[in-house]
């Protein structure tokens, strides 16, 4: 920095002052609506965005802990597939620099805004009311119970015999007649 000259007099240089530029924080621009949790109460989600600088490294927290990171392809794009346990996650991305052949500094950006995910655990295994034994094929009421709104499919040792009818399950409690030559149960 110099002084503007006053009658031709121009002033020394003053000190040198070392500037830091941040990359800027990554947008998280996408994220998989996660399926309910499977029996390991934990859900596969794809997150991802756009924008950010080529060959830099994504990292993504949930809450303060570093979940995964991801490399920032040349379009700008980045997608990253973790795996999150039931309940509510806050995620949130940062942008850090890379090497560049002739700088090794790495600098990271401040977080992104949080992106909120719920991940539900699945429901629980309807309950089926053991019928009367019959000693001939005939048509029986199979009853039980599970979740209201859910869809109950009956199985016969493995093969399916009622794909399930939601009309059913209107309060919690589902019956319905299930035909089937031999039923083992």
């Amino acid at each position: 920095v110099e002084a503007a000259p006053h009658a031709g007099l121009t002033s020394g240089r003053s000190n040198g002052v070392h500037v830091t530029v941040l990359p800027d924080a990554p947008a998280i621009g996408a994220v998989s609506t996660p399926g309910p949790a499977t029996s390991g109460h934990a859900a596969s989600v794809t997150i991802g965005g756009g924008g950010a600088d080529a060959g830099d490294t994504i990292a993504i927290y949930d809450g303060h802990r570093l979940i995964g990171s991801a490399t920032v392809a040349a379009d700008g794009t980045w997608t990253l597939t973790v795996s999150l346990g039931v309940g509510t996650h806050a995620l949130t991305a940062t942008q850090s620099t890379g090497c560049d052949g002739r700088h090794c500094d790495v600098f990271t950006s401040l977080a992104s805004a949080a992106t909120t995910v719920t991940v539900y655990a699945p429901p629980a295994p309807p309950s089926i009311t053991q019928p009367k034994p019959y000693t001939v094929a005939v048509d029986f009421v199979l009853s039980g119970r599970g979740e209201a709104g859910d869809l109950v499919i009956v199985y016969d040792a493995g093969r399916l015999i009622s794909d399930g009818d939601p009309a059913k399950l209107g309060n919690g409690a589902a019956s319905g007649i299930v035909q089937s030559p031999r039923m083992a149960l």
